[in-house]
């Protein structure tokens, strides 16, 4: 029996990370038969223990949270199943956001979804700092701005970025494997600044053209200027393969992560 598509969205009580759940249940770009709704219950007084360092709790404010996070995610379930009464739901409430490597090692989740409000490039650096933990812990991750609105009617595209090197890139084999259910685009955009870049993707073309409608854009802007000026019609999520390194330093770099999540548009995020 095959292995269904689970997915795994990131919630806190907050409007803002509420709507991923949104996003999930308007748009079609993952076909998926589970939801894992994954709460971090930020603590009031965290107590210690001495010897692991894990943050334990026997404080009334605490049990009151998990209480208050129980209605909550009861809310949100029924939110789920009056738009699709046949998903599977299950939940976790946990005390910090590290226990959500934990859950992801057990290699069931398909991807991982967080929405997020940006401004500008400041509040990118400063302001989020849960952000750029799963930024830099998860793999991949779909993060979703909330001014976020898709038209289940039209097409999906997807505009990847040229990687740094796309024979590692894990996401990369996820599109070309013909067995895969997961994603449902109908157009796939390669983006190459030069003409380096350009013949680079010309060889994975091919196979992605098997599977996919594809085309390949050369354009020497950035692709975050290039989709500014389009005359958008489908959907459109960008696909950005990043490394870990200086978050300043990235946040000022030409292919900034920053710049797409400021473009209300859905951005998919994996390491190569």
């Amino acid at each position: 029996m095959p292995k269904s598509n689970k997915i795994l969205i990131i919630l806190d009580g907050s409007e803002i990370l509420e709507n991923s759940v949104n996003f999930i249940l308007n748009s079609n770009f993952f076909i998926y038969e589970e939801i894992n709704l994954f709460f971090i219950l930020h603590p009031f007084n965290p107590i210690t223990e001495s010897q692991s360092k894990d943050v334990i709790y026997n404080d009334f404010v605490h049990d009151h949270g998990r209480k208050l996070a129980n209605q909550y995610l009861d809310k949100v379930i029924q939110i789920i199943n009056e738009k699709n009464p046949n998903i599977k739901i299950s939940i976790n409430i946990v005390n910090s956001k590290n226990h959500i490597i934990e859950r992801l090692s057990l290699g069931d989740i398909k991807a991982t979804f967080i929405s997020a409000r940006l401004n500008n490039r400041l509040t990118y650096i400063f302001g989020l700092n849960d952000l750029n933990f799963f930024i830099q812990s998860i793999n991949p991750i779909i993060i979703i701005p909330t001014a976020l609105k898709t038209n289940p009617n039209a097409n999906n595209e997807l505009f990847i970025t040229y990687p740094l090197d796309i024979s590692n890139d894990s996401f990369f084999e996820l599109l070309v494997d013909e067995k895969n259910d997961f994603l449902n685009f109908q157009k796939i955009n390669f983006f190459a600044r030069n003409d380096f870049q350009k013949k680079e993707l010309q060889k994975v073309d091919e196979r992605i053209s098997k599977k996919y409608n594809s085309e390949i854009i050369e354009n020497k802007n950035s692709l975050y200027k290039f989709i500014k000026k389009l005359d958008i019609q489908n959907n459109i999520m960008i696909n950005h393969s990043h490394k870990i390194g200086s978050l300043f330093i990235n946040s000022f770099s030409t292919n900034s992560i920053s710049k797409y999540l400021r473009s209300d548009l859905p951005v998919l995020l994996n390491r190569n």
